[in-house]
C-alpha cells in the first residue's frame, strides 16, 4: 500500500482499485497497468 502523497508524486492516475488496474498520469489513454498478484508467505 502507498499513501495519497506518494501516490500524486508518483504521478499515478487508479482506474479500477478492486481490479488493480492503473495508470500514470501521463501515459497514453488507453494503455492500462495491472498490478502484481499478490505474495502470500506461511
Amino acid at each position: 500500500m502507498i499513501s495519497d502523497v506518494l501516490a500524486s508524486a508518483l504521478k499515478l492516475s487508479i482506474v479500477d482499485p478492486a481490479k488493480g488496474l492503473w495508470r500514470f498520469r501521463d501515459d497514453p489513454p488507453d494503455m492500462i497497468r495491472r498490478s502484481v498478484a499478490p505474495t502470500y508467505w506461511e
